[in-house]
């Protein structure tokens, strides 16, 4: 009687599951598309409406809860309740159990949920403590960005700054995160918010910087006395004055921080503006947004690895132990997730810099992988090398180790032994040896030389000697 209870159970198990693949193939992101906002009610959601637009139209659902209000937990039983983070509460100082830093961490690092900070020259201790956990400093609490020479005419203090993309993009920001077509692109980008310094953290990747004639400093109304002031201290300015900066851990997680919550405004999406000169120009606000987002939310910049092999040549059957000084192929099938014109796919992966490791605690073998063909269908592309076992026995691994700013991250590892000759394996005779063989040689035919004539010598003294006695004899 059990048995169609427990048969019922499965289908329900498999329809579960076939469910959830179809989600993940309609969700424009990598991992997933329910999203969970995290608005202060000091901003108002309607002020952002067409960021909200552009989330829904790439085929996110949003939820909307504020920073104190009880709700669902990111994760439950170590499942994700919500794929992505959007933490809009700059100005908050305390936040429900959900929210708590040590939760957002461990969301982060272990059940990688991606998020974006979004925050304002009102931050809060709060915020300012959670962004040192990741190595990075926002400046003081009433500071933003300045710069005397590039600015909206409609700011008194010059805190609204228009900001060429190609001038404030940092060198080190990767295409995968700021694409080329943007790069190049000619209309400013209105900032209003503070700045942050980055530290030692390797996982940073620093994204947009403040002009060459931008700083950090108070937005308070100063007399000359006090412009002098400020001009003797230490001010974050130029390249050092991060406006947004992104970071991806180990565990492939992604986090973003965005400087100036007014950069989602509206008024500021794709609004008409006016230099100092007079010129007018559309700001390039939104093309930036949907940009940075689709990295942070796992649009663009995603590579998993579809398979791995490892044979000896002329053979196709993976072996889990190799002698020393065969020749070995390796094989890995890349693929990388896109998406364009509001279509997601898996397409083919190239590069010139992917290595593989054959390791025993040292790598004994370090080789790059070549590009081989593209796969059948058209979704992945295969690598492969071909590399002789080191003459070293022991336990060794084959280690795809791919780590590159902006893309997520690669890791495969397979074990295999790397045994000595057989007693049957050996050579007969080993070329380097000839020296001793000849050697032995000579040393055996002069002792069976020396030999033969010892004992001839011997025997015609005997018959000389019986020879002699014999004719005294007679």
């Amino acid at each position: 009687m059990l048995w169609p209870k427990f048969k019922a159970l499965e289908v329900l198990a498999q329809a579960l599951v076939a469910s959830q693949l179809l989600a993940s193939v309609d969700a424009k992101s990598a991992t997933g598309d329910r999203i969970l906002v995290v608005l202060e009610p000091a901003l108002k959601q309607g002020s952002y409406s067409h960021f909200w637009q552009s989330l829904e139209a790439r085929g996110f659902k949003l939820t909307f809860k504020g920073p104190k209000e009880e709700q669902a937990p990111l994760t439950e039983y170590d499942e994700k309740n919500f794929d992505h983070l959007i933490m809009m509460a700059p100005s908050t100082t305390s936040f429900s159990s959900t929210l708590k830093p040590k939760n957002l961490v461990d969301a982060m690092s272990s059940h990688q949920i991606n998020t974006l900070f979004v925050l304002s020259p009102s931050i809060s201790e709060a915020q300012r403590d959670l962004a040192r956990e990741f190595d990075i400093e926002f400046q003081e609490r009433d500071t933003a960005l300045i710069d005397d020479f590039h600015y909206s005419p409609v700011s008194a203090k010059h805190d609204q700054v228009l900001l060429n993309i190609s001038s404030g993009l940092d060198s080190e920001a990767p295409t995968a995160i700021i694409p080329s077509n943007l790069r190049t692109s000619l209309s400013p980008l209105l900032y209003q918010g503070i700045v942050h310094t980055l530290g030692q953290n390797p996982y940073l990747i620093p994204v947009l910087h403040a002009g060459a004639t931008g700083f950090s400093d108070e937005l308070l109304d100063m007399d000359e006395d006090e412009l002098l002031d400020r001009k003797k201290k230490n001010i974050v300015a130029g390249e050092q004055a991060a406006l947004v900066s992104a970071l991806q851990t180990r565990s492939n997680a992604r986090v973003g921080w965005i400087g100036s919550e007014s950069m989602l405004r509206d008024d500021s999406w794709a609004a008409q503006v006016q230099d100092q000169d007079g010129q007018a120009s559309t700001t390039g606000n939104g093309e930036f947004l949907n940009a940075f987002t689709a990295w942070v939310l796992q649009e663009t910049g995603v590579l998993k690895v579809v398979h791995t092999d490892h044979h000896r040549v002329n053979e196709t059957t993976p072996r889990e132990m190799y002698r020393i000084k065969v020749d070995v192929t390796y094989t890995a099938t890349l693929s990388q997730y896109t998406t364009e014109n509001g279509e997601s796919s898996w397409k083919p992966f190239t590069a010139n810099d992917i290595q593989l490791d054959f390791t025993m605690l040292d790598p004994h073998v370090r080789t790059l992988l070549h590009k081989r063909a593209v796969t059948a269908d058209g979704k992945a592309t295969e690598y492969d090398v071909t590399f002789k076992c080191p003459d070293r026995h022991g336990v060794f691994k084959f280690v795809l180790d791919y780590w590159r700013p902006g893309w997520t991250f690669i890791h495969e590892q397979s074990v295999v032994s790397v045994v000595p000759f057989r007693h049957d394996e050996y050579p007969r005779f080993i070329q380097g040896a000839w020296p001793f063989y000849t050697g032995a040689f000579l040393t055996s035919t002069v002792f069976l030389s020396f030999c033969a004539l010892w004992l001839y010598s011997v025997e015609g003294n005997k018959k000389q000697v019986v020879a002699v006695k014999t004719k005294k004899t007679q």
